[in-house]
């Protein structure tokens, strides 16, 4: 049974020997290892290029830079195997890490297999990531992210034919994995979760910011998702509250209406109207907004930031 490896590389030039010799010496050897270079400004494609006049498993296509969505859904189009992984381009496995995933889906037939992370920090100190092992996944659990493990794309194998229309969303700016696999998902029979957990993370603090009204954005979206699952929206309507008070909160009161505004164009009246209640302040706030009493919403951010001040 063939296994799709597919690998985003961008600038990955100091850790991608690594992640390949990780990927070409697993026990299982039945791989298509699908490396697609993002548009790197450094070394990375030379090395990439030299990789796969070694090993014939390996293909590479390289394409000028679009983000880690755009090049996971080309590995996607690219893969015939029966089951497809992800695995970055600065992270690498253990030996016996793929053998373990196919094994699982083989024996009990699943869809998707789901298994933990290593994730090494700077100082070399290490922290695994496991997803609940003592029962089943629950989608509301899923829906409500109550583990990390659930919501990245690195841990996980997917049966290819359950993703003939998901992909990465290309116009989010973040939470992409977690759309995926909440997507990925809904379209499965059964899921498995194994406690494996050699996938290792090399965790670097991100350089780049995100401003909270992409994060708006992208709960709105995922909350869609959720919301098509016909699952309990109650945990991904207080996290777009908590970011809408959050956003309007590091605003200054004169630019008050205009955040307002964003907010709006960033909200559709379906989900608007899933929003019935919250905690107290977020919701008052949420309501003014819908409502349009934005000159409600100025007076009570200054009241509020009045009151800090004070008590500072």
């Amino acid at each position: 049974m063939k296994v799709s490896i597919i690998i985003p590389v961008y600038n990955a030039e100091n850790d991608l020997s690594v992640c390949l010799d990780s990927i070409i010496g697993q026990v299982y050897f039945n791989l298509e290892i699908i490396v697609v270079n993002d548009g790197s400004k450094d070394n990375s494609l030379n090395i990439l290029n030299e990789y796969a006049k070694k090993d014939n498993r390996i293909q590479v296509f390289s394409h000028e830079n679009h983000g880690v969505s755009y090049t996971r859904n080309v590995g996607i189009n690219h893969a015939t195997g029966e089951y497809i992984m992800f695995i970055d381009g600065d992270d690498y496995i253990g030996e016996n890490y793929i053998k373990s995933y196919i094994d699982t889906a083989k024996s009990t037939d699943a869809d998707i297999v789901i298994g933990g992370i290593t994730k090494i920090l700077k100082d070399g100190t290490r922290e695994i990531i496991l997803p609940d092992t003592s029962s089943n996944i629950h989608m509301q659990n899923v829906a409500n992210q109550t583990n990390g493990a659930y919501g990245f794309a690195t841990n996980k194998m997917y049966r290819l034919g359950i993703l003939d229309d998901v992909r990465f969303n290309e116009n989010m700016t973040v939470q992409e994995d977690f759309d995926f696999a909440l997507s990925a998902y809904s379209k499965t029979n059964k899921i498995k979760i194994i406690n494996e957990h050699d996938y290792f993370y090399l965790f670097e603090p991100k350089r780049k910011t995100f401003p909270l009204l992409d994060f708006i954005k992208n709960q709105v979206k995922i909350m869609l998702v959720a919301r098509d699952i016909d699952i309990d929206l109650s945990v991904p309507i207080k996290n777009i509250l908590n970011l809408i008070f959050s956003y309007l909160n590091s605003k200054k009161i004169s630019d008050i209406p205009t955040a307002c505004e964003d907010i709006l164009n960033q909200i559709p009246d379906c989900v608007i109207n899933e929003i019935t209640g919250g905690e107290c302040k977020k919701f008052f706030v949420f309501r003014q907004l819908v409502k349009r009493k934005f000159f409600i919403i100025k007076l009570y951010f200054t009241v509020r930031k009045l009151i800090l001040k004070v008590i500072r």
